[in-house]
């Protein structure tokens, strides 16, 4: 097999293969799916080796894609499982399934599996069962077996334009620094260039699954065709550009009028102006000082009461980010925190709709929360960790995380 084959799914998404890896997608594996399965149950592509029974990868795939329920996680966690029982040697030759749908990457596997994310100048570990315990930073499922097959972990991942996932076993990945990583991330390198250079590091005498996906062309919103025009319905009216206006522009003539009446002013209280100080008066014309108002401020013990009770750092946001638009009538609020939550705390999470709506406070021990439209506009959300001992009055125990905004629009009919 030649080295850093390439797979491209469309335009967005190209997938490289390392030496020892099973170079096929569910959709080369079962040919008689539907395309439009295929789009609402997602790319899926499996981290196996390429002596793999093809019988067993073939059940695995049909029976995920037959399966009546569109939720990812559980669909794949059942058909691997029951892969993994029916087929005993599977487990040494099968290590994790992906499934890209939309912009989340859902992740099922086994331990042996690792997951990396490179990203600009950061690289971190999105799939890796063992370094629960060591400061993992992305929320894990551990899915524990009930028979002969192993225990599954699950996990899901948003990606934006520019992402590079190394999808290997914890073998190899130990044996890849960060540096070629972001390197490679920098360079913005083809796959199958990728993989090729990091098979380098690598002994060639037993070759282990490698695969490297690139997010090329991914954008946080995608851009949604316009729905075709009924028929009947009339065109829409030729847009006509706006004329530029001619004659004197009305900010001359305000500023005119502005000396003017400092002028004029001046002339009738005897006040003397020099030339230099002219553009002061102006400037007090058009943007005068605003009224000072009372600013309540706290005594010295309520501060360091507040203060005292901040024992961690702010939460991180992840997605949606500052700026974001999105569209459907559901979004996830994704964020960080580098440590567990004990007992007694929660992460509260508060969100201001537009127009004027109450702000609304939520708490969980979940490092992700779903969110319901209610109208079209601009939304901010903020995190933070709190005692909820006492959930009518938390306590805060880190400060609120930086306020995000983004905007929200109903989708598409």
């Amino acid at each position: 097999m030649a080295w850093g084959r390439v797979s491209v799914d469309d335009e967005s998404i190209q997938i490289g293969y390392g030496p020892g890896s099973l170079v096929a997608s569910g959709a080369d594996i079962c040919q008689d799916l539907e395309p439009s399965l295929v789009a609402r149950k997602g790319r899926l592509t499996l981290l196996a080796s390429d002596d793999v029974d093809p019988a067993a990868i073939a059940w695995l795939c049909h029976d995920y894609y037959g399966n009546r329920s569109f939720d990812v996680i559980p669909t794949l966690v059942h058909s691997l499982s029951q892969a993994y029982r029916d087929h005993p040697e599977l487990e040494e030759h099968l290590f994790l399934a992906l499934v890209q749908r939309g912009l989340d990457t859902f992740m099922v596997g086994t331990a042996r599996a690792v997951v990396r994310l490179a990203r600009y100048d950061v690289v971190r570990d999105l799939y890796d069962p063992e370094a629960a315990q060591t400061g993992y930073r992305v929320s894990l499922r551990e899915h524990p077996s009930n028979g002969p097959a192993p225990t599954l972990y699950s996990t899901v991942w948003r990606v934006v334009r520019g992402d590079m996932m190394l999808v290997t076993l914890r073998s190899v990945a130990a044996r890849i620094g960060t540096t070629a990583l972001v390197r490679a991330s920098r360079q913005m390198a083809r796959p199958e260039r990728v993989v090729r250079s990091l098979a380098r590091s690598l002994p060639a005498a037993d070759p282990a699954p490698l695969i490297i996906v690139r997010y090329s062309q991914i954008s946080p919103v995608p851009d949604v065709p316009a729905p075709p025009r009924p028929e009947g319905e009339p065109t829409p009216a030729p847009h006509i550009p706006r004329p530029r206006r001619q004659g004197v522009s009305p900010l001359l003539i305000a500023g005119l009028l502005a000396l003017a009446s400092v002028l004029y002013s001046a002339w009738a209280t005897g006040t003397q102006i020099k030339p230099e100080e002219i553009p002061g008066y102006l400037q007090m014309y058009f943007f005068p000082e605003p009224t000072p108002t009372a600013t309540p401020t706290l005594s010295p013990e309520e501060v360091l009461e507040a203060e005292s009770r901040i024992i961690y750092v702010a939460p991180q946001p992840v997605a949606p980010y500052n700026g974001a638009r999105v569209t459907g009538s559901e979004v996830s609020l994704i964020w960080d925190w580098e440590g567990e939550i004990q007992q007694g705390e929660r992460f509260e999470v508060t969100v201001v709709s537009p127009g004027g709506e109450p702000e609304v406070r939520t708490l969980t021990r979940e490092r992700m929360h779903r969110l319901i439209q209610v109208a079209d506009g601009w939304y901010t959300w903020t995190v933070r960790i709190v005692d909820a001992t006492q959930e009518d009055a938390p306590v805060g125990l880190s400060r609120g995380s930086d306020p995000v905004r983004f905007h929200w629009g109903s989708p598409a009919p």
